[in-house]
């Protein structure tokens, strides 16, 4: 299934689409505020995707808890990721993060157990509220654009909370994240 949010709609509710049998939808710009669980339990929801914006749009807690999405590209209008946002996402395995992120509430990628790789673009690393990455007990590879970065990332006290191991960006490494 598929939703076509029209471009009239300026809030999803909570709940709106919670444990429905969603595979895609797209979010337009006219949304300022998503409502808590509103997508939660979406365990088919692989395709999540958001219209061209530049102003920020309200995210509750939860909005996106345990979906099917492997790939998200946190957009550059977000630079607070909200609690809970891809909460017990079993599979998750990569994550963008632009330059502006500064900070994870409370659970965002937590029980995100496939997590393979994070790309952060941040040279500072995102402020971390407490169990930011709850559960998680693989391994996971992270990219920075610096040595500097990578020096700040892995004397960060909570990025070190996790196996995380720390590698410099390279031009060379692309990526295709087509997902939030």
């Amino acid at each position: 299934h598929w939703i076509d949010i029209p471009n009239s709609v300026t809030t999803i509710e909570m709940n709106a689409f919670n444990q429905t049998h969603l595979f895609s939808i797209t979010i337009p710009a006219s949304v300022k505020e998503i409502g808590d669980w509103a997508f939660g339990d979406c365990d088919y929801l692989e395709d999540l995707q958001f219209a061209d914006r530049t102003d920020a749009i309200n995210i509750g807690i939860y909005a996106f808890e345990n979906m099917a999405v492997t790939e998200v590209s946190i957009p550059d209008w977000m630079t607070i990721i909200p609690e809970g946002l891809f909460y017990a996402n079993s599979k998750l395995e990569g994550i963008y993060l632009h330059e502006r992120v500064k900070e994870f509430k409370y659970r965002p990628f937590g029980k995100c157990n496939n997590l393979k790789y994070i790309i952060s673009m941040p040279t500072t690393p995102p402020e971390q509220d407490r169990d930011a990455f709850e559960e998680f007990d693989g391994t996971a590879y992270v990219y920075v654009t610096s040595v500097d970065a990578k020096t700040k990332y892995e004397n960060a006290p909570k990025w070190n909370l996790h196996n995380f191991v720390f590698f410099l960006f390279r031009s060379t490494i692309t990526y295709s994240f087509n997902h939030f």
